[in-house]
């Protein structure tokens, strides 16, 4: 004998059926929409993990280039002043020195960085410009 619709063959009742239950799908849909959401979630943090990389590496270098810049026009004012006499002396590497190094090795310390810093700050303003900044600065 078949069990009656809504009833078990040993005659107990079902539970309703609920509009849109898909009882077989189910698993599956929540499992694929879990994998889903999380590739995407996890994209997203990387995302944002990389800009802020990008804009705290940049922001750590140009500390670095600024302070060791500083310290080389201080070793270049203070410590290894320009003279008449340090010319000829530089030439034949009897120059005064500071940290092992002669005035015209710091001076080209000092250049190299701020020509490095320059070149970082210019890229910078190009890769972050947006017409929003340029309606800001009155442009």
């Amino acid at each position: 004998m078949a069990a009656a619709p809504g009833r078990t063959a040993s005659g107990a009742l079902l539970p309703p059926a609920r509009s849109g239950d898909h009882c077989a799908g189910a698993p599956d849909l929540a499992l694929g929409w879990i994998v889903e959401t999380t590739r995407r979630v996890r994209g997203h943090i990387q995302r944002q993990a990389v800009r802020v990389l990008e804009l705290y590496g940049s922001a750590v270098v140009l500390l670095v280039l600024f302070l060791s810049d500083s310290l080389s026009g201080l070793v270049l004012w203070l410590a290894l002043p320009r003279g008449v006499g340090d010319y000829n002396q530089m030439i034949n590497n009897t120059g005064r020195t500071f940290v092992g190094l002669q005035r015209n090795v710091w001076f080209d310390l000092f250049d190299c960085v701020a020509v490095t810093i320059t070149v970082i700050v210019l890229v910078h303003l190009i890769t972050n410009w947006s017409p929003d900044i340029s309606t800001r600065l009155g442009g």
